[in-house]
């Protein structure tokens, strides 16, 4: 049997991943799948020990952490070029907070239910987003979940990219986005989509390979992660008491069927912002301002439930 490499997130779930270690190592030895595992304490080491491995011969890569460890995974294999991102396949473990990107994938939260779909062994292939800054070759990151412009960015900011490699719990997860709603003004954007424009004040811009983001909000309800399109969602100037009263909607998906709320499929997105908007991909800030993000079609391999 091909030989997986591990990367464990320390942090992940508010330090949970320290309990869950020595478990779910059993659990792999119990299942005869072979591994080998490091442990990452930044996005650089984790991106740094995903190229080092892939050079060892290494194309089973699983992730023990959240949706942010598997955003630094994703991002330190399509930030290589020697070996075609289709043969590498792609695991998630997970003990996060948000855990958003197992949902689509029918992948239980349960340790031991989620290592028992990765011996089955079922894969799909799944698009992958490129985003960067506009005019810029060398500002890249990649996201396969969700990622999004305006409060989308701004919560991940206050706090600290959302559970990736910080040590943040499921209590300070969700206090960040009431925190960041009670300060959050809405932006003038410009967006740019299938030849057509968007322009004026918006509370946000989703942009989804999959359907939810933010622990269960489904902001891009009808995404599909393998049909080569980003769902989009763009809510228009929604006060504090739109968004609040809409609460429920938000995590069932039906708010996308608020009057200021319009939805867009497209390979391409375009956005640029006054004052510069905070931008986040699957939860983590990667920076300010104006972007474009293209869609990479079926240009992974996952292991799905």
């Amino acid at each position: 049997m091909e030989k997986w490499f591990l990367l464990i997130n320390p942090f992940a779930g508010g330090g949970k991943t320290e309990k869950k270690k020595q478990e779910v190592f059993d659990l792999l030895r119990k299942h005869h799948i072979a591994f080998e595992s490091a442990e990452s304490y930044s996005r650089a080491e984790a991106a740094n020990l995903i190229h080092e491995k892939l050079s060892e011969g290494f194309r089973r890569i699983m992730a023990l952490g959240g949706d942010g460890t598997l955003n630094s995974l994703v991002n330190g294999i399509f930030s290589q070029q020697e070996i075609p991102t289709t043969e590498i396949t792609v695991a998630l473990i997970p003990v996060g907070t948000g855990n958003d990107w197992i949902k689509m994938h029918h992948i239980p939260k349960s340790v031991s239910k989620a290592i028992e779909i990765i011996a089955r062994g079922k894969t799909s292939l799944h698009d992958v987003g490129m985003l960067r800054k506009k005019n810029s070759e060398q500002d890249i990151r990649y996201f396969i979940n969700v990622a999004g412009c305006g409060f989308q960015g701004f919560v991940a900011e206050r706090i600290e990219g959302v559970a990736n490699w910080i040590k943040i719990g499921p209590s300070g997860f969700y206090f960040g986005i009431i925190e960041a709603l009670s300060k959050y003004k809405t932006t003038q954007v410009k967006v740019r989509l299938n030849e057509e424009q968007l322009q004026g004040r918006f509370f946000n811009v989703s942009i989804g390979i999959c359907k939810s983001a933010g622990g269960g909000m489904k902001l891009t309800p009808d995404a599909i992660s393998d049909d080569g399109l980003f769902d989009i969602t763009v809510a228009g100037d929604l006060t504090k008491t739109e968004v609040i009263t809409n609460v429920v909607r938000l995590f069932n998906g039906s708010f996308v069927r608020h009057r200021k709320i319009s939805q867009y499929r497209t390979k391409k997105i375009e956005i640029t912002s006054v004052p510069l908007a905070p931008i986040e991909t699957d939860g983590e800030v990667v920076g300010y301002g104006n972007f474009e993000a293209d869609i990479l079609e079926k240009a992974i391999r996952v292991i799905v439930g």
